[in-house]
């Protein structure tokens, strides 16, 4: 297969992408030509989660259509994700459907704008409730704020604002190096979350690499929380975890 995948899927824009369920900016899907796509998320407690996805594109349209299960089979999550290449936004809807009985519809949104030559902004908010049959599904969004300065084309610095609920706050700077090879994107970065409620720091350490190899993605990120998890915060209640990313061109 010598028609070679551009699929540059950046895994973390911010690092609320990072910890947490490794959220995804839906402006980031960019897809040449279609894959499939095999993920892995390991974490200290909570169950692992896997998913495979099928992605393609139509022009300035590059869409995903994935099934998200974990470790003990007991939940399954079916999303759809499409972003405009043109206009520079995307949205991912997610629509729980293991349980039976238990269903809840929730939508990410996000957009990226060139702010000047070598410097982007983007926005994203993640688990607009929809519906949700239970109340604990039914979670407060996160909201992300990212900019990125690129000296050249090959390094920069990217600085993010997000939340966690109504009690974390977070703020993270990371260094980014790009286009190197087989590297495609690699991003470290380091990001004290205060919480409001006591005023207490935690720190957090992650880092993701993306490699672009002829038809092949391979893709690995993680984080490590130094003051141990958040226990009042469900997306932080793993002191650390990580993600593995496999894919292929068709």
């Amino acid at each position: 297969m010598k028609r070679v995948l551009i699929l540059n899927i950046i895994i973390l824009i911010g690092l609320t992408q990072s910890f947490a369920f490794f959220f995804e900016n839906p402006a980031n899907l960019i897809v040449n030509g279609n894959a499939v796509l095999f993920s892995m998320h390991a974490y200290q407690l909570d169950p692992y989660v896997y998913k495979i996805s099928w992605q393609e594109r139509s022009d300035n349209l590059c869409g995903e259509l994935g099934y998200t299960t974990n470790s003990n089979y007991s939940e399954g999550v079916i999303n759809y994700m499409i972003s405009d290449l043109k206009n520079n936004y995307g949205m991912n809807l997610n629509a729980k459907i293991i349980p039976w009985g238990e269903p809840y519809v929730k939508i990410d949104v996000g957009g990226k704008v060139a702010a000047a030559t070598n410097v982007s902004v983007s926005l994203a908010v993640y688990n607009i409730t929809l519906y949700a049959s239970k109340t604990s599904d039914a979670t407060l969004p996160n909201f992300v704020g990212s900019a990125e300065y690129l000296f050249n084309d090959k390094s920069g610095v990217g600085f993010d604002v997000g939340n966690f609920g109504s009690d974390v706050f977070q703020v993270s700077l990371g260094v980014i190096a790009r286009n190197l090879g087989y590297l495609n994107n690699l991003r470290i970065s380091y990001s004290p979350l205060y919480r409001l409620s006591d005023g207490k720091i935690f720190n957090i350490i992650d880092g993701s690499v993306d490699l672009r190899i002829s038809n092949f993605i391979v893709g690995l990120s993680g984080f490590y929380n130094l003051d141990g998890s958040i226990s009042t915060e469900k997306y932080l209640n793993n002191q650390h975890g990580f993600k593995v990313v496999f894919g292929a061109g068709l």
